[in-house]
């Protein structure tokens, strides 16, 4: 009897984890969100600076994707050097984003979200150029699946991103580009927050505030663990909208980035793991405003990439996943 109880018990050790790894690893893409677009913008009105802050959410081990939501809101400064006030049309590229509010001056501003295929059709190709700089390899999958979405599968590899520019992709399936993800049960497509804005005479400060659904790739995950422990995080910003608006000759982007520190459970008690992080912009280590965060920042005279990303990982073997 004593026999069968250990073969059971060191047949259940065995099958363990294998059972805990049949389910496939979360990969979750396609939100994104990015700075305004004039519509177009009247010679009198310049773009003074745009602040943007990405909050991440506390991470926690088992963090539901439903939780993973990064908080991300936007001032800008627009100068209107007109003496009479002007009223005009704006909107950003804003995919399955969540809690969206706009204000001019403290006043609310009211915002409209539909589909917008031309937007949808700029932003595939300048993130298919994107990624294939920043971090190409790890990207190898979304830039396999966006070349056959756009009929480019035959093209050399030293053209295809070139040709993808001049593609036609308003009808690309975002589910054919993206991993749906466990709770995603169809993929929305893209669409764009519009609003009027009326500026007055002088500096005018807009605000846009929302949530947005973070980037998830699920590696090496086990039995006691998987992620965010185990693989990355991460969000995409864009930035190339706002080149439609004249800058002003003192113009100022400043980024900056809340990173949470992640409890973990250790043999004896409590430990907390520190955020690691990758990123195409220039963005370093700042003094944090809370404990146990992260903060990075960047100050910039102009726009220094079309697409901001940062990818955050807690996991001791994520650079060699970046590395190949």
């Amino acid at each position: 009897m004593k026999r069968i109880f250990l073969t059971l018990a060191l047949a259940g050790l065995m099958m363990g984890p294998a059972l805990a790894n049949i389910r496939a690893p979360i990969k979750v893409d396609g939100f994104f969100s990015g700075s305004i677009r004039s519509l177009p913008v009247s010679a009198a009105v310049k773009l003074l600076r745009e602040d943007l802050r990405l909050v991440f959410p506390g991470f926690k081990p088992k963090l539901s994707e439903g939780e993973a939501l990064v908080g991300i809101t936007v001032r800008y400064e627009i100068f209107n050097s007109q003496g009479a006030e002007i009223e005009m049309a704006v909107h950003f590229l804003a995919v399955d984003i969540q809690t969206l509010t706009a204000s001019m001056d403290g006043q609310a501003l009211p915002v409209e979200l539909s589909p917008d295929p031309d937007e949808k059709s700029e932003c595939l190709w300048r993130l298919a150029r994107h990624r294939s700089k920043f971090q190409g390899q790890f990207y190898k999958g979304f830039l396999e699946r966006m070349r056959r979405a756009a009929g480019l599968k035959d093209s050399p590899d030293t053209e295809w991103l070139d040709a993808l520019e001049g593609k036609d992709l308003r009808g690309v399936d975002p589910r054919e580009v993206y991993p749906v993800g466990l709770w995603r049960s169809k993929a929305a497509d893209f669409s764009s927050a519009a609003m009027r804005l009326r500026l007055k005479p002088g500096i005018n400060k807009l605000q846009v505030a929302y949530s947005q659904k973070m980037f998830i790739d699920e590696r090496d995950y086990g039995y006691s663990s998987g992620w965010p422990e185990r693989g990355f995080s991460g969000v995409d910003y864009l930035l190339y909208p706002a080149t439609s608006w004249p800058l002003d000759t003192n113009f100022k982007l400043v980024v900056s980035a809340e990173i949470p520190e992640m409890p973990a459970k250790r043999l004896f008690g409590k430990t907390w793991l520190k955020p690691e992080f990758s990123s195409n912009l220039a963005i370093v280590d700042a003094k944090p405003e809370r404990p146990r965060v992260r903060l990075l920042r960047g100050e910039f005279t102009g726009f220094p990439a079309d697409i901001l990303s940062i990818l955050v990982w807690f996991d001791a073997k994520a650079l060699s996943y970046l590395a190949n």
